[in-house]
């Protein structure tokens, strides 16, 4: 018997092709989120050691009317937001800091200038705002 021989097709490499392209943009996508996470972790990490940040959630464990408003243990935020500016050693902040406890939440708001070789900030505006109360100033 003879066998009659079929030309076998060659094989399609567009699979290949098609995984490696997925590939790539995956690692591209996960490459971009992680220096997403990092970056805001580092800017985390930065406004929460700045005394600004230290000064303002000691000026709520010191004021009475703060702890009364928002409850004891408090705990500040993860989203703090704000502006960071150094000219020539002139230093402005404008931060908000998200704080809760048990009685409530509320925000922070810190608004401060400290000129080049001065010892402590300038509070321009420095208070607690609480939804349905006036807002309650922190200090100096």
């Amino acid at each position: 018997m003879n066998a009659i021989e079929q030309p076998v097709a060659p094989k399609s490499n567009t699979g290949k092709i098609l995984g490696c392209v997925g590939c790539g943009c995956l690692t591209v996508i996960i490459g971009v989120a992680a220096a997403v996470i990092f970056g805001l972790l580092g800017l985390r990490k930065l406004a929460t050691e700045s005394d600004v940040y230290k000064d303002s959630v000691a000026a709520i464990a010191a004021n009475p009317a703060a702890m009364e408003a928002v409850g004891t243990p408090l705990e500040p935020g993860w989203l703090i937001q704000g502006n960071f500016n150094s000219d020539n050693g002139n230093e402005t902040v404008d931060m908000t800091i998200p704080v809760t406890g048990p009685k409530g939440a509320g925000t922070i708001r810190a608004v401060a200038s400290k000129s080049a070789g001065a010892p402590q900030w300038e509070y321009s505006t420095w208070q607690l705002d609480v939804e349905g109360r006036e807002p309650i100033p922190l200090g100096q």
